[in-house]
């Protein structure tokens, strides 16, 4: 058996049987005992022990958890958990609404599908609908006035004793046999919270194809330690399981945040010490917005939660992050003249040579490495700048572009080749044109939320990127 031929490891728990899969971004060499990837990036250097004993918990055998629970902490690996003896009744349900008659459907199919699974409680918290929520098959806790979805999650919780709760929005669409997916999670006392994948409901419109590629609400297909400044920073409380002695510990979510309180809540658990993850082997669904104008003021309205969110945790929120020698090496790329592409080749050199010798010690061969690092890195970087230009930097690029021919042609590449390489990428079901037309609106649309957010809030933070120095990059060897 080679080293990279063996991706799970089952330890049984408390009824419960604990897989760890690799990253699929790490890269295994020198005999397993260098690791490169993870969330964020890094190199590790493993003992010989310390490979042995990652081979044996990917081989399915008996290994040091304190060991596993620190790759597990690196991004290095991810549990994959199946449910042992699942019982509902350590679960209360809270469905916060505030719905008019064209969701009160939706609000019925979603407690009609829990009714059956028989949890601690289900709670609807009616948060002043124009017509009072009437609910044979839960308990309605109702308030006159809207005081917001934070609130409304924290009455509900509040007023239930399971040792786990599970926030469901009134339109998704679950089966209750996934939350004994989600509680197996558990079975690791140092996670706080758990979320699925939450897919928009599939359709045939163009609206409703794009949602289902693009939702906001969707972090994707692949397993995640989920904190800031990582593949998936935050997780939506559309459905989200969380350990009550972690609300306790934090104090629910903050009721005076009416857009972010999800992400909010994420970052301060994690912030308390606390582990939160993305479930993606488990999906529910969730409607798509309306319509096209619904679709948009989704996305404005998430983004003016941006500078609020940056400025209670300024050290999780940034346009990019970057380290200083790749950017120098870009910002040069993109100032046009003569020289400038060589000068960013300079640069570029400058970053391996540095690098290098951080490598020694990690990987068998650090100076190719070092040379593969550095330029996959640097075209990462371009389409790292390329997106945070769409989401955060737009209107100074368009500010720019008619006093500077590199601005426009960067803008070209902003607006049109990115698009083009996310759809060859993923090959949505939706045609090229209309892609380019949708994902540049959508993003349109987060931008000026963001724009909005900073003006309302009087601050700039959201748009400074971190240039973090290769030491950050590489932290010590061993995980």
């Amino acid at each position: 058996m080679t080293r990279n031929a063996v991706t799970r490891n089952d330890v049984t728990r408390n009824d419960v049987t604990r897989s760890v899969v690799l990253d699929r971004s790490v890269r295994r060499s020198d005999d397993g005992r260098s690791l490169i990837g993870g969330s964020p990036y890094r190199v590790v250097a493993l003992s010989p022990g310390q490979a042995d004993a990652l081979d044996a918990a990917l081989a399915g055998e008996p290994a040091d958890d304190a060991f596993v629970d620190r790759l597990l902490d690196a991004g290095i690996v991810h549990p994959v958990v199946e449910p042992g003896r699942f019982d509902p009744s350590i679960v209360d349900v809270v469905v916060p609404s505030r719905c008019g008659p064209d969701g009160a459907d939706m609000l019925d199919a979603l407690l009609g599908a829990l009714a059956p699974a028989r949890f601690a409680s289900v709670t609807v918290v009616d948060d002043g609908s124009p017509t009072p929520i009437v609910a044979a098959a839960a308990t309605v806790i109702r308030n006159d006035r809207s005081l917001g979805p934070a609130a409304a999650r924290n009455t509900g919780w509040r007023a239930g004793s399971a040792p786990n709760v599970l926030f469901v929005d009134d339109d998704v669409r679950l089966d209750p046999a996934i939350v004994g997916r989600l509680v197996a999670h558990f079975d690791d006392p140092r996670v706080a919270a758990v979320a699925p994948r939450v897919r928009s409901l599939p359709g045939r419109s163009l609206r409703e194809r794009y949602e289902w590629e693009a939702s906001p609400l969707d972090l994707g297909p692949h397993p995640a330690r989920v904190a800031p400044r990582t593949v998936v920073p935050f997780v939506p409380s559309a459905t989200l399981l969380v350990r009550r002695s972690a609300l306790e510990s934090v104090d629910g979510f903050d009721p005076t945040l009416r857009l972010g309180e999800d992400v909010d809540l994420v970052w301060r658990l994690v912030s308390a010490g606390w582990t939160v993850r993305h479930e993606p082997g488990v999906e529910v669904e969730h409607a798509p917005r309306p319509d096209w104008r619904a679709v948009l003021e989704q996305r404005r309205r998430y983004g003016t939660s941006t500078a609020v969110l940056a400025a209670r945790h300024p050290d999780s929120v940034s346009a990019l992050d970057l380290d200083a020698w790749t950017a120098g090496a870009w910002a040069l790329i993109l100032s046009g003249g003569r020289w400038r592409p060589a000068l960013g080749a300079v640069s570029v050199i400058a970053s391996i040579a540095l690098l290098a010798p951080k490598l020694r010690g990690r990987v068998p061969d650090p100076g190719p490495e070092a040379v593969r690092l550095a330029g996959l890195g640097s075209l990462r970087a371009g389409w790292a700048i390329a997106g945070a230009t769409r989401r955060s930097w737009m209107p100074i690029l368009a500010a720019a572009t008619p006093f500077a021919r590199p601005a426009r042609r960067f803008l070209f590449g902003v607006l049109v080749v990115a698009p083009v390489r996310e759809w060859r990428q993923r090959r949505p079901g939706v045609g090229l044109g209309p892609w380019l037309a949708l994902r540049t609106a959508d993003e349109l649309a987060s931008c000026l939320g963001l724009w909005q957010g900073m003006l309302a809030a009087r601050t700039l933070r959201p748009l400074a990127p971190r240039f973090p120095p290769l030491e950050q990059l590489l932290p010590p060897g061993g995980p």
